[in-house]
């Protein structure tokens, strides 16, 4: 999808005219990647993930990542991140929070200001230009909720995600941006090329994919596409097969990650 065919169907979505399953940007993960991304080997390694958020990515980067190929079926993600990427090299913690995350009363001017926009325009331009001239579109019309698909409260955000857990690992993440690589493609996971990815990755994160295929995909489908990636791990590298929420036990709601490491 061309880039003015995106901006058409953004401001569509936003003016509650059309909406498919795959067209809500998640604005904050919905997994506790705090929890389980120290489970993988982030620093310096070749990663490839999915997650409409851009949490995904940004939390690895924060931890060290290097080189990161990011697939979404929906082309939007890539602009969120973009602007994410913008909003964090611009902007102080407490200044990204107020923006994007609307936590308290006191946010409400703040949440998406087309004055804070301006701000950090010219960084998004020097980011991705396509992604500059996508926000500079919607903010011609009237940005809401409709565009995203939000779960999360405040404090749920700031605990799923470690670059907002403090300043200090904020300003960390700010630093490494400058030296990570983001390889995106707007594809179904399942519809991917061999030439379209890189041989080799020590991470793989396939997020909740799984949960979809009750709905969209077949088991066996999923099966295939599981063995191939496992294929594209390196050694000793680790996948992320699927998070599960809400999983009860007696000390209340626990979530959990399966993974698999490649052996020799």
């Amino acid at each position: 999808m061309n880039l003015g065919k995106q901006m058409r169907k953004a401001k569509n979505i936003v003016n509650y005219s059309s909406l498919g399953v795959f067209d809500n940007i998640y604005d904050f993960t919905t997994e506790n990647l705090n929890c389980y991304m120290n489970e993988f080997n982030l620093e310096n390694t070749n990663l490839f993930t999915v997650g409409s958020s851009g949490d995904q990515v940004l939390n690895a980067i924060s931890k060290g990542c290097t080189n990161i190929t990011l697939v979404d079926i929906n082309p939007f993600s890539l602009h969120y991140l973009n602007l994410k990427i913008a909003v964090i090299k611009t902007f102080t913690k407490e200044e990204f929070e107020n923006f994007l995350i609307c936590g308290n009363s006191d946010s409400i001017n703040y949440f998406f200001s087309k004055k804070l926009y301006n701000e950090i325009r010219n960084k998004l331009g020097d980011i991705n230009k396509e992604s500059k001239y996508f926000w500079d579109f919607l903010y011609d019309y009237m940005i809401g909720y409709t565009l995203f698909q939000s779960y999360n409260s405040y404090n749920e955000i700031k605990e799923f995600n470690c670059y907002l857990k403090n300043d200090t690992e904020y300003n960390k993440l700010k630093y490494m941006l400058d030296y990570a690589n983001i390889k995106f493609i707007n594809k179904n996971i399942f519809n991917i090329k061999d030439y379209e990815i890189d041989k080799k990755y020590d991470n793989i994160l396939l997020s909740n994919i799984y949960d979809y295929n009750n709905k969209l995909f077949r088991l066996k489908k999923f099966k295939k596409a599981l063995n191939r990636y496992i294929g594209l791990l390196s050694v000793n590298g680790k996948i992320l097969i699927t998070y599960l929420h809400d999983i009860e036990n007696k000390n209340g709601r626990r979530d959990r990650a399966v993974i698999y490491q490649k052996k020799k």
